[in-house]
């Protein structure tokens, strides 16, 4: 119960949905009883006459009053004991002391219990009003009234029938009022119908009794009820409310109520039988919430303005693996051994002092060392004056989530390591692809090299005889101009004969004139050879990842035809339609591959027919809106049905064991598909020929750097 009036006295209602599950924290934020209790108390001392504390009580309109005595509470003095005396054989009031009827020891409480729980102690005890002590001294009374009034405002949903008294008690109003104070005290209530035959003419109450006999020191034996009574009576149809006979009774100053319908008496609804109805509700209610709490399998707590735990419910002890409440309750929040690293702890604390947590992650460890992880869930508590009392939350096991999500990091590792290796295969196997087409193309590349290095070697030959002859004729002249001091005219005009004749011999006019050819006809073929090697390395460059470059698709067109001429021309004649198309950013060396396996699969379909004359390749290129697109077509045998829809399936070759490895397509494919974004389609007819279709996006340097920031997020696919 204590854990109970715990949770009463500082936590509210508070559902929280996560995942399916409910944070119940408590049914009310219950009012205190100093927030309902009257501090003007009436006190009379115990030695005083009962006469003389009746009439106090009735100039007060108060029905009971606590006795004092030296500044302690002696007992209390209500009108039931009044009745009770007047019922007795002592008539004379006049001579008796209060001492002698009151209700003592009287039954006192502080003011900071709870409505709820002052309702308890009334209902238990069979009394209608306690005393409220604070350090013992007397700062308030609290009666039924006072707590009917309070519990009620928490709501009712009953009918007055539900709650009124059938059974109603009725005396003429010719009769005396000791007769109908001995039915009040036999029957152990506190009023009385006065009829007039069968109709209502009125009712007599406690309070009446006090006021009309013992106020005024009156014999009730020879006073009739009609003098006394309370008259008109005050009636409510049976359709209302508890709440609107509440509502009725304090504002009419009147404990009780008369239920009629149609004229026709049907009941009674007392304060005590609000009160009762009410107080019974809500600690259904109360307990129906307390039930909840215990069952929840959310792991609920509360805690103190300092930070210690005020209540846990059993599936919080499970969640730590604690024995008993005793384990946590009056601790602070939570006990350091539960803390995988005690450091955090001092940081939640204050942190939950100053409201700054709603959501937290914990790592936390179980009393038998489990190591878990919790979200934790706080908002503050506040009392009936708005004022924080406390915090209140849940811890939320999440280990399941996070070591599921530790486990997802690890493979998420391991994936992106082996897609890094995947793809850096896969950059390999594109290179790989390429050089085996280079050496494919090995021998016509040298052919094409041949010629013109042949002829330029064929010229250095006669550069060097030409070289020698020259050589020979400088000597001579060297050695006639260093003798022509010493020879004479005659032998001079010999020896320049001599020379005239060696130049016509050696040809030295004829040599001038053709070593410019030569040098002419070496520089022709030297270019030839440094055009070959730098379309050679175009081609067969290394693509970096991520390094995309403007790229002209005719010129890369071109550079790939120079590669592959000696592979082509004896077979095929190459048709070019190109038209002005924008320039791309791509990786140009792996755009000129696709070229290259595209052209080559022409040639060697071209080659396989064995007709008479040359077939044609056409390359066309232009372009739409958004994308470049080159068409190679081809007048070859064409590809079966069949066979059209695998030629980009990895290893799929139709060519004999050791002249393909199968890859070319598929790599093509990816290239243009997967790292480009671009489309790769054939279509073929048998007999006619086969048709490549490359659509390239034209895009933007912009677009195609954030396509590279996201290539490292896509799955690397070969070919679909």
């Amino acid at each position: 119960m204590e854990n109970k009036n715990q949770l009463s006295d500082s936590v509210n209602t508070a559902i929280i949905d996560i995942q399916s599950e409910r944070l119940i924290t408590s049914a009310q934020i219950w009012l205190e009883v100093k927030d309902v209790m009257s501090k003007d108390v009436i006190t009379v001392g115990s030695e005083e006459t009962v006469v003389s504390a009746a009439k106090t009580m009735s100039e007060n309109n108060v029905s009971c009053a606590v006795v004092m005595d030296g500044g302690s509470l002696t007992g209390i003095l209500t009108e039931k004991d009044l009745l009770t005396m007047i019922a007795g054989k002592d008539k004379n009031f006049a001579e008796i002391k209060v001492a002698q009827i009151m209700s003592s020891p009287a039954d006192s409480i502080g003011p900071d219990l709870s409505v709820l729980d002052a309702s308890g102690i009334m209902d238990t005890k069979h009394i209608r009003r306690l005393p409220i002590l604070e350090g013992g001294q007397l700062v308030g009374i609290v009666t039924q009234t006072d707590l009917a009034r309070a519990l009620t405002s928490y709501g009712i949903w009953k009918d007055v029938t539900e709650i009124m008294s059938s059974d109603i008690a009725a005396i003429q109003t010719k009769a005396t009022v000791a007769e109908a104070v001995e039915i009040m005290k036999s029957r152990n209530i506190s009023c009385i119908v006065a009829l007039e035959g069968n109709e209502v003419q009125g009712i007599i109450t406690e309070r009446d009794v006090l006021k009309g006999i013992v106020a005024l020191k009156k014999d009730p034996a020879h006073i009739k009820v009609e003098t006394v009574m309370s008259s008109p009576v005050i009636t409510i149809p049976t359709s209302y409310s508890v709440f609107s006979a509440r509502k009725i009774m304090d504002k009419r100053r009147v404990r009780r109520l008369v239920a009629m319908d149609d004229e026709q008496l049907c009941g009674i609804v007392t304060q005590t039988d609000i009160f009762r109805a009410v107080k019974q509700k809500l600690l259904e209610e109360e307990e129906k919430n307390s039930r909840l709490l215990e069952r929840s399998k959310s792991n609920i707590y509360t805690l103190d303005l300092d930070g210690r735990i005020t209540y846990v419910n059993p599936a919080f002890m499970g969640l730590l693996d604690v024995s008993g409440p005793e384990e946590l309750i009056g601790r602070p929040f939570l006990p350091e051994r539960f803390f995988d690293n005690p450091e955090k702890k001092a940081q939640l604390l204050r942190e939950l002092k100053k409201g700054r947590v709603e959501v937290k992650e914990l790592a936390l460890k179980t009393s038998r060392g489990r190591k878990i992880y919790v979200t934790l869930f706080s908002t503050f508590t506040k009392n009936i004056h708005d004022e924080i009392n406390g915090t209140q939350g849940i811890l939320y096991n999440v280990t399941d989530h996070k070591l599921a999500e530790e486990s997802t990091t690890r493979a998420y590792r391991k994936l992106k390591k082996t897609y890094d290796e995947l793809e850096e295969t896969q950059l390999q196997l594109i290179q790989n692809e390429k050089l085996a087409s280079i050496g494919q193309l090995a021998a016509g590349v040298a052919h094409e090299m041949n010629t013109p290095v042949g002829f330029v070697a064929s010229n250095f030959q006669a550069l060097e005889g030409y070289v020698k002859k020259i050589r020979d004729l400088l000597a001579m002249y060297d050695k006639i101009f260093g003798q022509i001091e010493t020879l004479g005219k005659t032998e001079l005009r010999n020896k320049t004969k001599e020379i005239g004749q060696f130049r016509d011999d050696m040809k030295i006019d004829f040599i001038l004139e053709d070593i410019q050819g030569l040098f002419d006809d070496s520089r022709e073929g030297l270019d030839r050879v440094t055009n070959i090697v730098q379309n050679l390395r175009d081609f067969s460059r290394i693509d970096q990842p991520g390094s995309r470059d403007e790229y002209n698709i005719n010129k890369g067109i071109e550079t790939t035809l120079i590669v592959a001429k000696n592979e082509i021309k004896y077979d095929t004649d190459v048709k070019i339609d190109f038209s002005e198309v924008p320039l791309i950013f791509c990786h140009s060396g792996q755009i000129n591959q696709v070229f290259l396996n595209i052209l080559l699969n022409a040639a060697q379909a071209i080659k396989t027919q064995e007709r008479n004359g040359n077939e044609t390749i056409t390359i066309r290129t232009y372009s739409s809106e958004d994308k470049v697109i080159c068409e190679i077509a081809d007048d070859g045998p064409g590809i079966p049905p069949e066979t059209l829809s695998k030629i980009f399936d990895p290893f799929f070759t139709t060519k004999p064991a050791g002249k393909g490895t199968g890859l070319g397509l598929s790599v093509s494919y990816d290239i243009v598909v997967n790292k480009h974004n671009g489309e790769l389609f054939a279509e073929s007819t048998v007999g006619e020929g086969t048709k490549f279709t490359i659509k390239l996006p034209i895009g933007t340097k912009e677009n195609d750097e954030q396509e590279i920031m996201s290539d490292g997020k896509k799955n690397v696919t070969i070919c679909e």
